[in-house]
């Protein structure tokens, strides 16, 4: 999946989210706890989410025939931005960009061991989740254990990661359970295993898409590491448009779980320490992008 990026200030970022939106949660004993303004800026990423799809659905926009095509893939990303408002017309073409795999190992390098453990454990964890409740309570315990242990001046970035994926995840959940999601051929299946869940809390996107939390955590955990500790160059834009996409995009194709996966930490560790022959930065461009092995590249065991 073409990953996308946007460049403003961290500034406008972290001061100028402002939405309220206290329907996030269906599960409030289950909320995560977040410093105001990180936490307004996920609810800024959900309040997109839902205003882009109810734009979509108000002009008619069908997927039924969604498919894993390179047309379809180009109609998704030119309808979605055309709905957008958080992003001029011109800002959507000018500043689209792939997240260079170069700048993320240099950006992955310089981060701390506790931080490299925590993204880890959000990749991991949030991963096995099969219900919208344990996803919640998961990330609820991920973002105690930031605070508890992890020193404060490292904690931004990893709590940035998991208000972007609670919020925007919360968003679409709930949207598919009110019956507002964009027609796809999984619409239908999905709504009706969120009508039927269990009170053990079954149902979803959760249980019926398993690679859709790993296809957004992959785009959210590049974006926030590309831009270091101290920088002023990811934007609002950045993750209320780009998570939002991929997050819409992933569920829309409700992404097969029946595929291995390879994590960032070991496409770094394979093509930008250990390979020995091949296009080593194709292959670690791939395998980010993908997470799969690229074949092209041979590498020390």
């Amino acid at each position: 999946m073409k990953i996308l990026f946007y460049c403003l200030s961290l500034g406008v970022l972290l001061l100028g989210c402002s939405v309220e939106d206290d329907s996030i949660g269906l599960f409030n004993d289950n909320e995560p706890q977040f410093p105001s303004h990180i936490e307004k800026c996920g609810k800024e990423l959900a309040k997109n989410i839902e205003q882009t799809v109810a734009i979509l659905n108000k002009q008619g926009v069908d997927y039924s025939d969604a498919d894993y095509s390179q047309e379809f893939y180009e109609r998704f990303y030119t309808d979605w931005f055309g709905a957008v408002s958080i992003v001029t017309k011109s800002e959507k073409i000018s500043n689209q960009s792939e997240i260079d795999p170069l700048v993320l190992v240099e950006k992955y390098r310089n981060l701390t061991p506790v931080q490299r453990q925590f993204i880890k454990r959000i990749e991991t964890e949030g991963s096995q989740s099969r219900s919208y409740e344990e996803f919640c309570t998961i990330i609820k315990k991920i973002n105690q254990d930031i605070y508890n242990e992890v020193p404060k001046i490292e904690q931004e970035r990893l709590l940035l990661m998991t208000s972007f994926l609670y919020y925007g995840l919360s968003k679409i959940y709930h949207l598919q359970t009110q019956g507002k999601m964009l027609i796809t051929p999984q619409t239908n299946l999905q709504l009706a295993m969120v009508k039927t869940r269990s009170e053990s809390g079954s149902g979803g996107f959760w249980q019926t898409c398993r690679k859709i939390y790993e296809a957004t955590c992959s785009y959210v955990v590049g974006a926030v590491i590309a831009t270091g500790e101290f920088v002023s160059s990811i934007s609002l834009e950045a993750v209320v448009t780009g998570a939002g996409t991929v997050m819409m995009y992933a569920v829309l194709l409700c992404l097969p779980g029946d595929t291995e996966t390879v994590s960032r930490e070991r496409c770094i560790d394979l093509y930008a320490d250990k390979c020995i022959s091949g296009p080593c930065d194709d292959c670690l461009h791939y395998c980010v992008s993908s997470g799969k092995i690229d074949p092209r590249c041979e590498y020390k065991p």
